[in-house]
């Protein structure tokens, strides 16, 4: 607000200087607000200038009242306003069509690598692709010891001895995502870059990369681009899913009926893609947490990791310390039982994991046997960490991950002659436990 020159008075006329009433103080002082003016919100003393005076006002009680009146008004509007949008929020979230407590998954931070309506232009290669995930509501569900609620009704013949406690069969058209988690991109939510191993693919949640149909589920390997806000190129795109958070198992481990398993096996069914170079598909295991350290103190599980021609199963347990120093590592190179490559046909591979045993088959061919240090004090495994006891890290959950990765430390780079599309096939997943 401009003020407007009182009439006849010039600011450095000295011989101009007169005698204010009150009632003009209060309107210089306040450019035009008065203390009766609802818009004054002046709750200190006011100082200005007139020429070389200081002229200072101190506001009344009734202006502080009433400053105290409209400011409390104000708090209680702008709280109900937040009270009834945070009820509305808890409404949306906890009311479904059963009546039970449900919540939605988006996916983690890092997909896509654009908004929506920002994509990259198509390419000679396959065009761009951004995965954009759509909320699904599903039933809570957790990888804790002592959640996993045992599965009714298996759709398939049990093992004598055994009781099926979890089973994936991939029976209908999508994934299921009571059960399983997508993940995106380059491994920018995981604080890596091209998932740590120099891999060349960019995970997405389409249906061309991560498909339920027929029975099986078919992760494929795409030639196409992904192209990231710096400009840097992906050439390929393909899938990567977890059970974390949702579904974890081990040797001993206690199901939410309170009855605890001595043994639990994990048996798969899985088919490899056409043999070529650089392509790695991977069906292995992580812990829920990292409470016995930072890679590989707290362990990792590989059950069915190949690469290129696809004729040996790298089956492996990870343990010790952390990395590199530290690290432990037990591989088996196991070649297809009756010969030939993966990719031929499915191969039942089966892990067998009690508190101080594990044993991988495949196609009922024992693989190897490793032993926790607790019982083999020579080539038993074993944790580094403080708070680990005899069996760690195999003593806690660990939950499932399927992936077919492009290029990278493991396989090589991916070539011209890399054959794409591609696909890794899983028919099922069985959990079994017994005591």
């Amino acid at each position: 607000m401009q003020r407007e020159p009182m009439e006849g008075r010039h600011a450095n006329d000295a011989s101009q200087e007169h005698a204010y009433t009150e009632e003009e103080t209060n309107a210089r002082v306040y450019d035009g607000f008065r203390p009766d003016d609802k818009a004054s919100v002046v709750l200190e003393n006011v100082k200005v200038f007139d020429g070389d005076q200081e002229v200072s006002f101190q506001p009344s009680c009734w202006s502080r009242f009433k400053v105290l009146i409209w400011g409390t008004a104000a708090v209680l509007v702008v709280a109900a306003i937040i009270g009834l949008s945070v009820a509305m929020v808890e409404t949306n979230k906890n009311t479904t069509t059963n009546g039970q407590s449900e919540a939605e998954i988006f996916p983690p931070p890092g997909a896509p690598p654009y908004s929506p309506g920002m994509e990259p232009e198509e390419s000679s290669s396959g065009g761009g692709v951004t995965p954009e995930g759509v909320p699904i509501v599903v039933k809570e569900s957790s990888d804790e010891d002592g959640t996993l609620e045992i599965m009714k009704n298996p759709p398939f013949n049990v093992p004598n001895g055994w009781t099926a406690l979890w089973w994936e069969e991939f029976n209908g058209n999508s994934l299921d995502p009571r059960w399983w988690n997508y993940q995106y991109g380059y491994g920018e939510a995981e604080g890596l870059w091209a998932w740590g191993n120099e891999e060349e693919q960019f995970y997405t949640d389409s249906e061309a990369n991560v498909q339920v149909s027929d029975g099986t589920l078919k992760i494929t390997a795409r030639r196409q681009d992904t192209v990231l806000p710096d400009g840097y190129v992906f050439e390929y795109t393909s899938g990567r899913i977890n059970t974390k958070g949702k579904a974890a198992f081990y040797g001993g481990m206690t199901t939410a009926d309170g009855t605890q398993w001595n043994t639990v096996r994990i048996e798969a069914s899985l088919k490899a893609p056409r043999p070529t170079v650089g392509l790695w598909a991977a069906y292995w295991m992580l812990p829920i947490d990292m409470r016995y350290g930072v890679w590989a103190s707290s362990g990792e599980i590989d059950i069915y990791e190949m690469k290129n021609q696809f004729v040996k199963n790298n089956m492996a347990l990870h343990y010790g310390g952390p990395w590199p120093k530290y690290s432990e590592r037990f591989n088996a190179y196991e070649n297809r039982p009756g010969g030939g490559s993966f990719s031929e046909d499915f191969t039942v591979v089966t892990m067998d994991w009690s508190p101080t045993e594990i044993q991988m088959s495949m196609d009922g061919e024992l693989a190897f046997t490793l032993k926790s240090q607790s019982v083999d004090s020579k080539n038993g495994w074993y944790s580094k960490s403080l708070n680990g006891g005899p069996n760690s890290p195999f003593d806690m959950p660990f939950y499932i991950i399927l992936n077919l990765a492009v290029g990278g430390k493991y396989p090589g780079d991916a070539t011209p002659d890399t054959l794409t599309p591609n696909t890794f096939e899983i028919d099922y997943i069985r959990v079994f436990g017994k005591n």
